[in-house]
């Protein structure tokens, strides 16, 4: 925040008690704020390890082993609900669902 917003927000709460909303949520901003910063920084490591692994593939000619997932490897093999006969209303994901 710039120091004119700080001071405009401090001038209209000047007169308020610990019972105020901006007292009570700041604690709750201020935690969202370091998390959100958390996160763009673990982003900006994993960006830069993206680019390294790149390099090094660039570089050796190798290739990444397993970075071929699919949908169904998300989905449960064999799992069958209350006897159902196989049949639901839900789609796999190898499915077409062109009906809906």
């Amino acid at each position: 925040c710039s120091s004119d917003l700080k001071e405009e927000i401090n001038g209209l709460h000047w007169a308020c008690t610990s019972s105020c909303s901006l007292e009570l949520c700041r604690p709750y901003f201020q935690a969202k704020w370091r998390h959100e910063q958390r996160v763009l920084d673990e982003c900006a490591v994993l960006d830069s390890l993206r680019a390294e692994l790149a390099q090094v593939q660039k570089e050796t000619g190798a290739q990444v082993v397993g970075m071929g997932e699919t949908l169904q490897d998300y989905e449960i093999a064999g799992v069958e609900l209350c006897g159902a006969s196989g049949e639901d209303e839900y789609f796999s994901a190898d499915e077409d669902d062109s009906g809906w």
